[in-house]
C-alpha cells in the first residue's frame, strides 16, 4: 500500500485516543492516588500485536506522556514521587505491556553444548 506509514500513524493515534478515553473509566480509585481502569491498555496492546514492537512502543510512549499530563492535574507529585519512580512508572509500567506477547521470542534458550557438538 502506498500510504502504509500514514495508515499506521492514524491507527496508532486512534488507539491512543481510545486508550485515553478508557482510562477515564475507573473501577477502583485508590486512597493514595492512582486507580484501576477498565482495559485502558487493551487498544495499545492490540495495536502492538498488529503493527509490531517498534510502533507499539511508540504508541505506548505517547500514551504514557498523556497519562503523565493527566496525573499532574490530579496531584501526581503530592505523595512524594521521586525522579527514579517517575522513570520506572513511565518506561516499565506503561511501555512494557505492548511487548509482553513477544517475550517468549526474546527468551529463547540456546541448545545445550552436548547436542551441538554431538557426532552422528
Amino acid at each position: 500500500m502506498k500510504n502504509e506509514k500514514v495508515l499506521t500513524l492514524v491507527e496508532g493515534a486512534v488507539m491512543v485516543a481510545l486508550a485515553t478515553v478508557l482510562s477515564f473509566v475507573k473501577i477502583v480509585h485508590l486512597p493514595w492516588g492512582g486507580s484501576i481502569t477498565l482495559l485502558s491498555m487493551l487498544p495499545i496492546i492490540v495495536f502492538s500485536i498488529k503493527r509490531g514492537v517498534s510502533n507499539g512502543l511508540a504508541a505506548s510512549f505517547v500514551f504514557a506522556l498523556i497519562q503523565f499530563i493527566q496525573g499532574c492535574a490530579d496531584g501526581l507529585f503530592g505523595w512524594g514521587l521521586t525522579p527514579v519512580a517517575l522513570v520506572a512508572c513511565i518506561f516499565i509500567a506503561i511501555t512494557l505491556p505492548p511487548i509482553t506477547p513477544y517475550i517468549p521470542y526474546f527468551l529463547k534458550i540456546p541448545a545445550s553444548p552436548s547436542t551441538v557438538n554431538a557426532k552422528i
